[in-house]
């Protein structure tokens, strides 16, 4: 499965997938094929990114492709430009942001923020396999990020507006977001929550379809997404309290700085996916029909959670 999609060949692709294909009814939750998932991830997770360090050829190609998708489809950058810039020392990085207004005069002035963190952790000086690709870290989220934002974008299905942000800096530290954090600190009264997603392309403990949120007790957004859902697909798993995942992906400055409900959607539970920072997270190593459920399923719910009358998700107390 592992094959370089040229960008702008892919690029053409993804926007020629006809409207017709994106199922409308809540009923059919078949809204984003396994196919359009695949391609994206099979496109970053390439050889040809390099394994997207951070200030890094590679993340700039990778940046190229996530803002030239965003313009093929209609989404306008959220500040002036796509790439918001900052540093990390002497170093430079860029998260890739845009935003799909809302479709309701009044709701449309409150944001979700749907994210996922881009960056990986490079090249090694293995002669055999020299790329650490990060399928499931991260190409597995942006794919999800970016799909999502286009069934949205396409079906006008969000009343509130959608911030759409894809961060660079994870792997050091979590960079990218508590800079995103920081700038739009001033407007937090404005963002309703973040559904930021990392690392879904493994089965979560051998339950197809199920994927769980960090930080369950957080707030209930997993209660209320299940009954969304009406299932338990959305899991509260006891590793992330051992492991305090909560605290190690984008999502937690985003709770922190704008004290909204901010959870990561995973897989990952640490005993199922024995290729994580290693050059063999590849894309053939997915569970691609698990990770098709979960990204429909998280289709779902960021548009129940875009176009519901109230803020139904808050903060535990």
């Amino acid at each position: 499965m592992k094959k370089l999609f040229p960008l702008l060949f892919l690029v053409l692709i993804l926007c020629c997938k006809s409207a017709n294909k994106i199922g409308l009814s809540t009923q059919n939750r078949q809204v984003i094929s396994n196919e359009q998932i695949v391609e994206i991830i099979d496109t970053l997770a390439s050889d040809y990114m390099e394994g997207r360090a951070f200030e890094s050829a590679g993340i700039e190609k990778a940046a190229t492709f996530i803002e030239n998708f965003l313009k093929s489809n209609d989404i306008p950058a959220f500040f002036t430009e796509y790439h918001d810039s900052f540093n990390v020392g002497a170093r430079k990085g860029y998260n890739i942001i845009g935003v799909i207004e809302g479709n309701e005069a009044k709701l449309k002035k409150e944001f979700i923020i749907l994210s996922a963190h881009y960056d990986h952790i490079g090249k090694s000086v293995d002669k055999n396999d020299s790329v650490y690709n990060g399928a499931n870290d991260n190409a597995s989220g942006v794919s999800a990020v970016l799909n999502i934002a286009r069934y949205l974008k396409i079906n006008k299905l969000n009343k509130r507006s959608i911030i759409v942000a894809v961060f660079s800096g994870e792997e050091i530290g979590l960079t990218g977001s508590e800079h995103f954090a920081e700038k739009i600190e001033p407007k937090a009264s404005e963002i309703y929550c973040n559904v930021n997603i990392d690392m879904i392309g493994s089965v979560l403990t051998s339950k197809p379809g199920k994927v769980y949120i960090t930080g369950f007790e957080r707030s209930n957004m997993g209660t209320i997404l299940n009954q969304y859902l009406g299932n338990d697909t959305i899991a509260n798993l006891d590793n992330s309290l051992i492991y305090d995942v909560f605290q190690l992906s984008d999502n937690f400055p985003l709770y922190e700085k704008l004290k909204i409900p901010a959870h990561t959607f995973c897989t990952f539970d640490f005993n199922n996916y024995k290729y994580y920072h290693k050059v063999t997270d590849e894309i053939k190593h997915l569970d691609v029909e698990n990770t098709g459920i979960i990204v429909r399923n998280i289709a779902f719910c960021v548009a129940k959670i875009a176009s519901s009358d109230t803020k139904e998700i808050v903060l535990s107390k």
